[in-house]
């Protein structure tokens, strides 16, 4: 028989030993990114959720403040007397018109605060100034502030 044909590793057996798999560095900083990027991921899904649910709820405070401004403006066409300058007003809502009650700012779905005022009067203008107010979170307040100008038009 001839030569064995069976090869020798070149290679330490120590060394052999280190590379057959990860070693617990590798697996330690491939978790840490993993982690990372979870993370990322998360903090992204909340911040869109957030931003949604606040468009959503700006979007119905602008509604309830122009129909505070549709009120004076319902007001102002039955008489230019009732809005009173300096005063507060909340919206009442009936069957087939809107009006206006003094000082008590009307809530709405036990969120939103409405308070309509009426500034700065001449004998042929009014400001009108309807404000909605609700709290985002307990630390964020927020608020939608319609102005408009009514003139006495009869």
């Amino acid at each position: 028989m001839g030569k064995s044909s069976v090869k020798k590793s070149i290679r330490p057996k120590s060394e052999k030993k280190f590379s057959a798999g990860f070693s617990l560095l590798e697996l330690l900083l491939a978790l840490s990114i993993f982690s990372i990027c979870a993370y990322s991921v998360g903090v992204l899904l909340i911040d869109s959720i957030n931003a949604s649910r606040l468009g959503l709820e700006k979007s119905q405070a602008a509604l309830y403040a122009y129909e505070g401004i549709e009120a004076a403006r319902s007001v102002r066409d039955n008489n230019w007397d009732d809005l009173a300058v300096g005063t507060s007003y909340g919206v009442v809502t009936g069957s087939s018109s809107l009006s206006l009650i003094a000082a008590q700012p009307d809530v709405i779905s036990n969120k939103f605060t409405r308070t309509v005022t009426v500034t700065a009067s001449t004998s042929i203008l009014k400001i009108v100034q309807s404000a909605v107010t609700w709290s985002f979170n307990a630390a964020r307040p927020e608020n939608v502030t319609l102005t408009t100008y009514l003139g006495r038009w009869k």
